[in-house]
């Protein structure tokens, strides 16, 4: 039996934002961005939607911008039981494949997030802002370290006193490494095999359940099958751009070369060229002083000689005493 994993696009949204399944969504933030969260109630904005989906495919393919609009993320109006009694807005996402300027994304999607709801009601444009919490998974390795989850939170508690919700909360959970929380873990082992082991909390079981294959309807699995050749597709297109953008590398590392040698050899040409000039000149300096001599030997006036012959009239004297 086939078996695609909950990081699939279309089953990771299908997982956490099928309506009657938000149990799932609520520990999946609860264990990421607890402890001692405690949710009261929770929206998908954007509720899972297989027909959704097959809309958003054109004739049968998948592009990066269906997908980014259909099934890139998730996001959630979550209301805090007390003494918060906060709504905040999160954000969950897959990223399976390696991006370099996922940090940089991940930034702009989060304060995207948080601008979009200014102005949207009340006199103050800005008391409609609310807090903003983005969890972002990855399927490969992002930060050069060992740990499996972090959190960056802003501002903190001391920039605004009385202050009782983070307002930016940015979380990074990679599946390539191990977790030391058992929570985190059993998230980790379900995104990695999409099985919920034995012992596993009910929502975890109720997760694998959700995506198991067997469980998918007839236009589900198409979606899924397309997804994921599109997904190797682009493995192999970053693989192809990957071998290019090192081809690129290695010819600007040999044009520099070049570059250093041949400026190597314009010194040694200058240097050459500033010794030639110099013997030049001191063979010319040579014939003239020996012109000189000859017109001495003659018998004539070293002043007139040091003037036909253009040089100093020293020199001229020092060739009567050699």
């Amino acid at each position: 039996m086939e078996r695609y994993l909950p990081t699939n696009d279309l089953l990771f949204k299908k997982m956490l934002a099928t309506p009657g399944h938000e149990n799932i969504a609520k520990h999946l933030i609860s264990d990421c961005f607890g402890p001692g969260l405690r949710i009261k109630s929770l929206v998908a904005i954007d509720p899972y939607s297989v027909e959704a989906v097959t809309r958003a495919v054109a004739d049968g393919q998948v592009g990066e911008t269906a997908l980014a609009k259909t099934l890139r993320d998730v996001t959630y109006a979550v209301e805090l039981e007390s003494p918060s009694g906060s709504t905040v807005t999160v954000t969950v996402e897959m990223q399976a494949l390696a991006n370099d300027r996922f940090i940089p994304r991940s930034l702009y999607y989060l304060a995207t997030a948080y601008t979009k709801r200014y102005g949207i009601s009340g006199e103050d444009p800005y008391q409609s802002l609310r807090p903003v919490w983005a969890l972002n998974i990855l399927g490969t390795r992002l930060f050069d370290d060992a740990t499996c989850f972090r959190i960056e939170e802003f501002p903190p508690h001391n920039f605004a006193p009385g202050a009782d919700t983070w307002q930016w909360r940015l979380a990074f959970l990679e599946l390539a490494k191990v977790a030391a929380n058992p929570l985190l873990e059993g998230w980790i082992n379900l995104l990695r095999t999409g099985r919920a082991r034995p012992g596993d909390p009910e929502y975890l079981q109720e997760a694998a359940q959700v995506v198991e294959y067997s469980n998918l309807n007839p236009e589900e699995i198409k979606m899924v099958d397309l997804i994921e050749k599109w997904r190797a597709d682009q493995v192999t297109q970053q693989g192809y751009y990957r071998r290019l953008a090192e081809r690129a590398e290695e010819l600007n590392r040999e044009t520099e070369k070049l570059n250093r040698e041949t400026e190597k050899l314009n010194r040694e040409t200058e240097e050459l060229r500033r010794q030639a000039e110099k013997t030049t000149e001191y063979a010319k300096k040579l014939g003239l002083l020996e012109g000189a001599r000859r017109l001495l030997a003659a018998g004539q006036d070293p002043t007139w000689v040091a003037e036909t012959m253009g040089i100093d009239v020293a020199e001229v004297n020092a060739l009567k005493n050699p």
